[in-house]
């Protein structure tokens, strides 16, 4: 498997069950090197964090991972994206929108459990949404 962009849905599974299939995708991509974060994932989590032990443990876990910029053909791409799903009545989050069209640029997968991403062209991977 090539690298995957981690969803923020699949972390929060991974940091909650640990058990489930989610997760056990999650500590195998990170385990085998393939796994990547973006800008807008880490600030996904941080906003959740309730602890500084929390704080401590995704800092350390999160400086291991390579981590993908996000550039400004992104932001206008995902913004092309977006104008073109709510013409059809579908609204998405801007959050899943700039993380898809990262993963599409750089030919990443995405280890998602948001139904969201169902509407962009995007690998995705991971329990059938």
């Amino acid at each position: 498997m090539a690298n995957v962009i981690i969803d923020t849905s699949a972390w929060i599974q991974f940091f909650r069950h640990g058990s489930d299939e989610v997760s056990q995708l999650v500590a195998e991509l990170v385990r085998k090197d393939q796994a990547v974060v973006t800008g807008v994932v880490l600030t996904e989590l941080l906003q959740g964090i309730k602890t500084d032990k929390e704080r401590q443990h995704l800092a350390a876990l999160f400086s291991s991972l390579p981590f993908i910029e996000t550039v400004l053909e992104d932001w206008q791409n995902a913004g092309e994206d977006l104008q073109a799903l709510r013409r059809r009545g579908i609204t998405v989050p801007v959050t899943d929108a700039i993380i898809a069209t990262v993963a599409h640029r750089r030919g990443l997968s995405v280890l998602t459990t948001d139904p969201h991403f169902k509407s962009f062209k995007v690998n995705r991977v991971g329990p059938k949404i």
